[in-house]
C-alpha cells in the first residue's frame, strides 16, 4: 500500500499536478514516517487513516485545480 501510495505522487509530480503544492512534500515525509513505522512493528492503524484522508484531500483538491466546476 504504501509502495502505491509513493507512486502515485510521484505520478501527480511527474504529470506536474504536485510541483507547487506545499502538501506534497507533507505526504512524501508522512510516507516515510509510516514506512519506519511499518519496519519498527508499531501501531500504524490510526497513522494508514490520517495518510488516506491526507492522499483523499490532496488529490481532490488537484482534481478541483484541474477541473474546476
Amino acid at each position: 500500500m504504501l509502495k502505491d501510495a509513493r507512486t502515485q505522487l510521484k505520478l501527480a509530480q511527474e504529470l506536474g499536478y504536485a510541483r507547487s503544492n506545499p502538501e506534497y512534500a507533507e505526504l512524501e515525509q508522512a510516507i516515510k514516517n509510516l514506512e519506519r513505522q511499518v519496519k519498527a512493528s508499531e501501531k500504524t492503524t490510526d497513522a494508514f487513516a490520517k495518510l488516506q484522508e491526507r492522499f483523499s484531500s490532496f488529490f481532490n483538491k488537484v482534481s478541483a485545480a484541474i477541473n474546476p466546476a
